[in-house]
This record gives C-alpha cells, structure tokens and sequence, in this order.
C-alpha cells in the first residue's frame, strides 16, 4: 500500500479513509496529532487498493522487470490473457517466470520462431541440471499455454514430453509434537493463528485472509470464501478455541481481517505466519523439519487416525480429487499398527479352533 517517490522524496499513501484511521492510531500512542488538510470530499475508500489489486500490481511489476525492454511485447501478450482469465496471482507469477526461462534460453528470440524441435532439447537439458518433476509440469504448461493460448497455433500440437512426478510423503507432526509447538508460543495473536491453521486444517494463505464474518461463532463454523481454486468450502472452528478467538477479538479490537498486520485493516502477511512457526518450531527443540502447512497435513491425518470418513477430510480441506486426499492413508501409524495380516488371523483362528 505504501511506496516512496523519487519525484516528490517522500512516501505515498492511498486517499482513504481507513488510511488516516489508521495513521491516527498508530500516532495517537506517540502523542502525534495529524492536521487534516485535504479538500472536502478527497478522502474515498475507492482509492484504497484491495490485495488482489496489490499482489498482481506487484507481481506484474516485477515480472517485466525481469525481460529486456524489446522482448517485452511477448511476455506481456501472456501477462494480459492471464490477467483476462481471471488466474491468481501466483498462477501469473509461475507461467510468467517460467516462461521467460524459455525465452532467455533462446536468447529472447520470437516465440513464433521456435521450433518443436528446438523445445524438446530445451527440456531435456533443465530436467538434466536436476529441475523437480513439479517445476518440469509448470514449465511444460507455459509453453503450452503461451502457444495454444497467446499465439493461437493450435494447428501445432506439441508432443511436450511430461516428467514423472516423484512421490513423496508430507512431513506430519505427531499430536503430542503439535502441542509441544503451541505450548511455547506466549503471543495469544502468533498461538491463535497456529491453533487455528492446525484445528481448522487452513491453508497459510487462508490464515490470513480470514474475517471476523466468515467465522460463524453459533454453527461453529468458518466460511472460507474464494480459496484456492476459487472455491468457497465449509470447515469446522473448534470448541477449544471459540472462547479465546472472542476475547483475541476484543482485545485488538477486530473489525475486518482476524489476523491484521502492521496497519488497521492489512491482513497479517503469509511470511510473518511462517516465521511465526519456525520460531515456535525452534522454540519447542523438536528436530523435524515442519511448515504451516505441515499443521494442515497433521490435521488430515489426525482425522483419519480417529476414524473421520475420508470423504468428510477430503470436503474439510478442499480437495478436488479423493485421490489428493488418499495420501493421508499412508501417514495414519496408528491405523496401521492396527492392521493385521492374514496369517496372523489364520493361525489365530486355528490357536481357537484347538482350543474348543
């Protein structure tokens, strides 16, 4: 929201209301008074920028400035269909990049001037210097899009060659490893966020944009609303934490976002919950390696560990496929400890059979 000028040497700021709001508090605690001097009518919420607007601004920014100046034309054709699609910011961010990799490799020539048969070797050597199986697909469905989408050759099918993903187990945290986490975090606003990422089985970037009005305190509910994919989805808000969630509110006085950041009305940014958890993580001498989301795979298998439907974990986490959820099959040591081998239940039932 804020950014320097160089022309004026100074900081700007959005004309908005909730701005001089915010101002005001942040310098009423240093005895600071702020003299309103605007003309009448100049403060408008309009001019503030929501985060869907900041987050492509800057993604957009900081794409271009990644291409020379005459090689610009063709990563922005891309960057407009994109932003025309209605994709999130991250989607930008993946294809772009990846994309621009492409054309740096071939010296930013024309994309209408290169070959099928130059794309395969391409592949081929980025997959050779030990590029992830995941990072290969998104590179392969850049190409793609930017030919089929952008340049509308459709009369080319690109026979890509699609690496084999590598399957791999998240990392999961035991529940006694869980609290062990939320015992050392004094904060009430740090624990909170973690509790409720862990509880919830939230994704970091549902942690912080998550409002006082898509938490339903009587349904004991939360309302997650365009999450990923765009999707909304309903999630369980645990008994446990209701009590603490409604003090936490009057506390910080919360209006808008549960989790605000540095300034009213900002939600807290994903890196400072990351960091939030790694000093936890730290903090508590646990030697696993463990994320935010490691909370949110801990929850899936917890749930399974006590008998919850996978189908109910795969709605609560907002799978689209039941085989996303099924890995969680995998993690469930007690489920597994449970599990017995035919043999055993062969020669058992023999032991019985003799003994009657």
């Amino acid at each position: 929201m804020v950014r320097y000028s160089k022309v004026k040497d100074c900081y700007l700021i959005p004309a908005a209301p909730l701005t001089l709001e915010s101002l005001q508090l942040q310098m009423e605690v240093l005895g600071v008074l702020i003299a309103n001097e605007l003309p009448f009518g100049y403060l408008q919420k309009k001019h503030l920028p929501n985060r869907k607007q900041l987050e492509l601004k800057k993604t957009k920014e900081s794409i271009y400035t990644q291409v020379p100046e005459d090689a610009r034309s063709y990563i922005s054709c891309m960057v407009d269909l994109i932003l025309a699609y209605n994709y999130s910011h991250s989607t930008l961010q993946t294809y772009s990049s990846a994309f621009i990799r492409f054309l740096k490799n071939f010296e930013y020539r024309d994309p209408k001037t290169i070959e099928n048969g130059e794309i395969i070797p391409f592949l081929a050597s980025i997959m050779e210097q030990g590029l992830s199986a995941s990072a290969g697909h998104t590179m392969v469905n850049a190409i793609q899009f930017y030919y089929h989408n952008v340049l509308k050759m459709n009369q080319y099918t690109f026979k890509l060659p699609r690496p084999k993903k590598e399957k791999k187990l998240p990392a999961v945290l035991t529940m006694d490893e869980c609290l062990q986490i939320f015992q050392v975090v004094d904060n009430p606003k740090h624990k909170l966020l973690l509790l409720i990422g862990y509880g919830a089985g939230l994704r970091v970037s549902e942690i912080v944009t998550l409002q006082w009005a898509d938490i339903l305190f009587s349904e004991y509910k939360i309302h997650l609303k365009n999450a990923k994919g765009k999707k909304d989805r309903m999630v369980m808000l645990p008994y446990s934490i209701v009590q603490s969630l409604q003090l936490y509110k009057e506390m910080y006085n919360g209006k808008h976002y549960v989790f605000e950041g540095q300034f009213a009305g900002e939600p807290y940014s994903t890196t400072s919950v990351q960091t939030v958890m790694r000093n936890a993580l730290q903090k508590s001498g646990l030697s696993k390696k463990a994320t935010v989301h490691t909370l949110r795979h801990s929850f899936a298998t917890h749930l399974l560990e006590n008998g919850t439907d996978i189908r109910y974990i795969q709605q609560f986490l907002g799978h689209a496929s039941i085989k996303t959820t099924t890995i969680y099959t995998h993690l469930t040591q007690n489920a597994i400890a449970k599990i017995k081998s035919p043999l055993d239940i062969l020669v058992n039932e023999n032991n019985k059979k003799k003994l009657r």
